[in-house]
Parts: structure tokens; sequence; C-alpha cells
């Protein structure tokens, strides 16, 4: 699927999500999110599944919290000061559902679509000056590797017996260092690209040519007209 379909996939989606402060329609969104996003295949799938235990970590503390204190009218029951509401519980179930599909969405878009393509997407349909778009391109590129990276110097400080760290201190020293280590590999890095771009003129020309294309395709056609009247009928008859 071309990225510009899958953009607009998105953004229908998020308007969805921004217009409705419904539980139950919430909920429904956000099970038929994840349900396109495992079934697209195994990448997507192994995204979902590092980022299940992140959602649930954020996600159920935050519903609990906004369902105790938020007012409302209809009492369901009473715990000494507290009063929880079906009012509350209905909002924070919409704002929970809300908050996981837009992570959701975002990270399917991330995860099926090459930085290439979004630079091509960008300045071919779009029409986005070529310098702004090699900065996304970067931006995308460069969060994996950061990851990576990050991975590598875990591994490293174990390879060097660095014990664990034990109490607030230790902690905190702890990820000073990493911190440390991950800011001057990004500076590096960035100092070599920017000298690559210099060595290779970019920017020189207010227009450029692309060795890569990328056509929009009649299934994403489709997929784009879809989404758009899909939108238009809930937002006007729902």
């Amino acid at each position: 699927m071309h990225p510009l379909a899958k953009l607009i996939a998105v953004l229908c989606t998020t308007i969805l999500v921004l217009t409705y402060s419904t539980a139950w329609i919430q909920g429904v969104i956000f099970i038929i999110v994840a349900a396109i996003g495992l079934l697209l295949g195994k990448q997507v799938r192994r995204v979902f599944g590092k980022m299940a235990r992140y959602m649930a970590v954020f996600a159920i503390p935050f519903f609990f919290i906004q369902w105790i204190w938020l007012p409302g009218s209809t009492i369901w029951f009473t715990w000494g000061p507290l009063e929880v509401t079906y009012e509350a519980l209905d909002y924070a179930g919409a704002i929970t559902f809300r908050l996981m599909t837009l992570f959701l969405t975002s990270a399917m878009f991330m995860a099926t679509t090459e930085p290439r393509d979004v630079v091509l997407m960008l300045t071919k349909q779009l029409h986005v000056p070529y310098r702004f778009a090699y900065a996304v391109s970067l931006a995308l590129r460069f969060m994996p590797i950061l990851s990576e990276e990050a991975e590598t110097i875990r591994m490293t400080h174990q390879i060097r017996g660095m014990k664990p760290p034990r109490g607030v201190r230790e902690h905190v020293q702890a990820w000073k260092r990493f911190s440390i280590a991950i800011f001057t590999n990004s500076v590096r890095r960035m100092q070599m690209t920017a000298s690559a771009m210099d060595t290779k003129g970019f920017g020189a020309y207010p227009d450029r040519t692309y060795w890569r294309e990328n056509p929009v395709t009649i299934f994403s056609y489709v997929v784009m007209g879809v989404c758009v009247a899909t939108t238009t009928f809930c937002l006007y008859r729902l």
C-alpha cells in the first residue's frame, strides 16, 4: 500500500477517535485497528508484542486513576470519601481506548513504511520541500538505530562487569552514563550525516531528481476512498 493511503487511513482514524467520547465506540475502533494490525504480518505482530507491555503499564493505571477521580451523577459504589460513577467509567474507558488507538496506528504506519517512501510521498504527492522531507526521513531512520545502539551499550556494560544498580542514587548514575553515551553517539552520527550531505551538495538546487519511483496504485486509491467515505458517513450519520 502506498504511504499516502496509510497516512489518510491514520488521519481518518484520528478524526474518529477524537470525535467520539463513548467507551463502546472507542473500544470498537480499537478492536478494528488491532485486528488489522495483527493481520498485516509478522513484522507488525512483532511490534505489537513489544508495545503491549508498555501499553499495559501505562493504560491500566491511567484508566483506574481517571475512573476514581472523575466526577459523575450516577453513583456505582462509594469507598470512603470516593464516589465511583458510571459516567467516570465511561469517560475513563473512552480516553484510554483513544490513546491506545492513536498509539497503535502510529506504530503500524512506522512499522510498515520505508523512510524513503515517506520522502517520496511528501515530495511527489504532497509537494513538500525536499529539505523538510529529508529531515522527516532522518527522524524515522534514526529512531530504530538509536534503539539498537541503546541495546548495544546495555550489553557492553554487562560484559564489562558492571553490577545492576541498587537504590535511587545508583539508578540515577546509571541512567546518566547511559544518556551520555547515547547522546555522544547521536551527535557523532549527525556530524557524519551532515558531512556526507555537504559533500554531495545537498540543498544546492531548489529541485532535485529521484532515482526511486513509488506511484500510487489503484488499490491505494480504493483504500483512501473507503477510509474517507467511512469517516464521512460516521461523522454525519452516527
